[in-house]
């Protein structure tokens, strides 16, 4: 058992990684390459979390976890905030996705764009590309949550102008329970259109007295992104 929160090289230091072992729990993953480290959301590893890791050697490996202390620093770690949401324990399990995004027949290069990834309109995962410099490209390592047999797709969002696209159809993938799509070396590629949507924050709002009587006229202000408008109750 975990005794320690610690980084996840010095966690997994007692096993011999190789390019593309993956190491998960249900908020993310992380890939290892081979001389240069681990990179993705598992930054470290807490006591009480569940973890998955995926080997391809074929030889069996033992994990004795250090017990010299708290270390939580790790190199490569996605930047930045996120525009998308997602709660991870509303599904019983993820997949995870080694990804680059393309448009208009170019690779992005920029932790600007946030990968997404969708099921009927419902965000199930995000995360920013992250510069991968030694590859020369911009990896998503995107974890996914949902149930067997979901379609997913996906959506780009760019934090430099606030807009938003979808991915083309073909891309569309179906959702299975542990499954890891795409390598370092060799990530999934996905096309998006060139014209973006610019996205709005929802807005809600409350009417009182409720219930209210026909042909009431309601003033409302919705966050600055309308001027005060009147509403009539039907």
């Amino acid at each position: 058992p975990l005794s320690y929160e610690m980084n996840t090289a010095d966690a997994l230091s007692s096993l011999t990684a190789e390019t593309d072992d993956v190491i998960k729990n249900r908020l993310g993953f992380s890939a290892y390459y081979e001389g240069y480290g681990w990179y993705g959301d598992v930054e470290s590893m807490v006591p009480g979390q569940g973890y998955m890791y995926k080997q391809n050697a074929s030889t069996p490996q033992t994990l004795t976890y250090p017990t010299n202390g708290r270390n939580i620093n790790m190199a490569h770690v996605p930047n930045g905030t996120k525009h998308y949401g997602t709660d991870a324990y509303a599904y019983s399990g993820n997949m995870s996705v080694v990804a680059v995004a393309e448009m208009g027949g170019e690779e992005l290069r920029s932790e600007d764009y946030e990968l997404a990834a969708f099921v009927n309109g419902q965000c199930r995962g995000s995360v920013r590309l992250l510069d991968v410099t030694h590859l020369n490209r911009s990896l998503a390592l995107l974890t996914i949550q949902g149930e067997a047999g979901e379609k997913v797709s996906y959506r780009l969002y760019d934090h430099s102008t606030g807009l938003a696209c979808e991915s083309l159809p073909m891309d569309e993938i179906e959702f299975a329970k542990d499954r890891v799509e795409g390598t370092m070396d060799n990530p999934v590629t996905i096309h998006f259109n060139t014209t973006g949507v610019e996205e709005f924050e929802a807005a809600s709002m409350d009417i009182y007295p409720n219930p209210t009587m026909r042909n009431h006229s309601i003033s409302m202000n919705l966050s600055g992104i309308l001027d005060t408008n009147h509403v009539i109750i039907e």
